[in-house]
């Protein structure tokens, strides 16, 4: 019988508890894990190295960055120590303005070692976030 340690078995918990609200998941992208606004500090603490992807219902181009952004994924451009997490904009206004100056969805934030690199909101081709990535890897 597999046995996984306590902090393993506590990431499991909490990601498939994600599952159960209420709130709108559809549009996270595939591979990407649904956080709320007050989980960003402790996800980054865990992923300092993450993508950070901020969403709404009924957004056109949300819908084709989480197009975008699952096609990164499949195709590895997007390695697997980069942490991946999307957070529904609506329930969490006002803490993202403060804490994270996101205003808008689509926005996606890119982190190194915590901290937030590079922001860019609304529609972004896939070029401008491969360069992205390849920034914050090095």
């Amino acid at each position: 019988i597999p046995t996984i340690d306590e902090d393993d078995a506590l990431l499991l918990a909490e990601t498939f508890a994600r599952f159960d609200r209420e709130e709108a998941i559809d549009g996270v992208p595939d591979g990407f894990i649904p956080i709320t606004g007050e989980e960003i500090e402790e996800y980054l603490q865990q992923n300092p190295t993450s993508i950070l992807y901020f969403w709404r219902e009924d957004c056109p181009p949300c819908q084709t960055m989480k197009e975008t952004l699952e096609s990164l994924l499949a195709d590895g451009t997007i390695p697997n120590n980069v942490g991946t997490a999307a957070i529904y904009g609506p329930n969490c206004v006002p803490r993202l303005r403060e804490r994270y100056q996101v205003n808008l969805e689509p926005t996606i934030l890119f982190t190194k070692n915590g901290n937030v690199e590079t922001r860019h909101i609304g529609k972004t081709y896939a070029e401008v976030l491969r360069d992205e990535i390849d920034s914050i890897m090095q």
